[in-house]
């Protein structure tokens, strides 16, 4: 019976000492108890607005163009983003000028899928963006609205 009893107790820590979880501090689902990695560890993805009028240094007369996510307001973008590439492909974190800031306005999120909002003095638009674990999307609001996943 004794020998039963310690070989359930010691069955019992090797399991405990074998937890699977994600075992990476920066994720979202952190298990300090995790021993064996799993590959469930989840990440923050980023959504970036931005503004978009090609071939043009002319600004529209409408204003900035407010942008909300589920209803917060997510701050404000001023003027027009040249280089849309950059955008697209979430290079614009390596621009420290505040200029360009500006002229987006983004942020990070748990996964999941989001409403937005945004609206000038002429227009407004709306719709949903996916946010993924560790991915960037952009979505372009004015003129021509469109989402594009990258990454």
């Amino acid at each position: 019976m004794k020998k039963v009893l310690l070989l359930s107790i010691a069955s019992a820590l090797f399991f405990i000492s074998c937890k699977k979880g994600c075992t990476d501090e920066t994720a979202l689902n952190f298990d300090p108890k995790a021993k064996k990695i799993d590959k469930s560890c989840i990440y923050t993805g980023r959504v970036v607005f931005y503004n978009y009028y090609p071939g043009s240094d002319v600004y529209n007369d409408c204003g900035g163009i407010q942008v909300y996510l589920n209803d917060e307001s997510l701050g404000q973008i001023i003027g027009f983003w040249a280089d849309e590439d950059s955008v697209q492909s979430c290079s614009i974190y390596d621009d420290t000028s505040v200029m360009r800031k500006e002229r987006v306005v983004y942020k990070m999120l748990p996964p999941g899928t989001y409403s937005y909002s945004a609206n000038d003095s002429c227009e407004s638009w709306t719709g949903e963006v996916e946010v993924l674990s560790d991915q960037c999307v952009t979505v372009r609001v004015g003129h021509d609205l469109y989402v594009v996943n990258d990454q």
